[in-house]
Formats: C-alpha cells, structure tokens, sequence
C-alpha cells in the first residue's frame, strides 16, 4: 500500500524536513491518488496538521483518525471516518536518520468504493456461475440421447 512505501521514501523524509513541505509533497500525494486504486493520502505533521489532503483546502488543519498508534512507531489499519467518509487507512510514523518521528503518513481507500468493487465482483460471479450452469445443462440434454443409445445397446 502507499502509506509503507511513502514513509520508507527519503523524498517524503526531506520534504517534510524541509520549511515547506506542502508543494512538493501534495504534488506527489494527488499524483499517487490519481494513478493507484487508493483514494486518499494525507501526509501530516505528529501533532496531526494535514500537510497534503485530497481537497486542498483541508490542508493545515487537523487530521481526524486516530495517531497513537503511529506516535508509538507502529503501522496501523483501522475502518474510520473521516473528510471524505468512511474508509479503510492504514496510518504510520515517517522518521528521520535519528528515528525520531517527523512526520505521519495515512492512506486509504473509501468504505462505498469496496461496497462497489465487491457488488460487481459478485455480480460477475453470479454471472459466471449462471453461464457455467447453462453449459452444464446444455451439455447433458446433449449427452441424454447418447446415453440412452447406449442403454438400449446394453439391453
């Protein structure tokens, strides 16, 4: 997923200590949002400040999923509500050559969005099944006269 690639990447690493970060990292962030299946990246400071969000104008203010366990230096996945609605983000620390964390990175992937990807994978399963069921009796009412044929043979 993004939020592990992204904390490992010694461009998110200077950008962040950089004085501003926001440029670059937004341009990277909407760039990865675009190309990807993730809907959301938010890079943001360890007091929670949104440096990139997916709306823009979001940036600056306080990220609204939980921190702590990313404060502790752990990666965590978690179903949250936020900005754009309910979501699956996993969320961990970025640190400096020192380990000491300077930033946090959140990425996800919009609760609706699985909702719809799972109807149509089920609704192209059905589908399948539907047509391998009618092969299937196809196949038999062909066979049937065939296996009566051989049934008389036999008698």
């Amino acid at each position: 997923m993004a939020t592990g690639t992204l904390v490992d990447d010694p461009f998110v690493r200077d950008a962040l200590l950089s004085s501003d970060p926001h440029p670059r990292l937004q341009e990277l962030t909407s760039t990865l949002e675009r190309d990807t299946a993730v809907d959301f990246i938010t890079i943001m400071t360890p007091d929670g400040t949104r440096i990139t969000h997916h709306d823009e104008d979001l940036v600056g203010q306080q990220y609204l999923g939980d921190r702590s366990h990313a404060l502790r230096g752990e990666v965590h996945t978690a179903t949250e509500v936020g900005r754009l609605g309910p979501s699956v983000r996993t969320i961990a620390p970025v640190r400096d050559r020192d380990e000491t964390i300077i930033g946090l990175v959140s990425s996800g992937v919009l609760v609706n969005r699985i909702a719809a990807e799972s109807r149509h994978a089920t609704t192209r399963i059905q589908t399948l099944c539907c047509t391998v069921s009618v092969l299937q009796t196809d196949v038999q009412r062909r066979q049937q006269p065939q296996m009566q044929q051989q049934q008389q043979r036999q008698q």
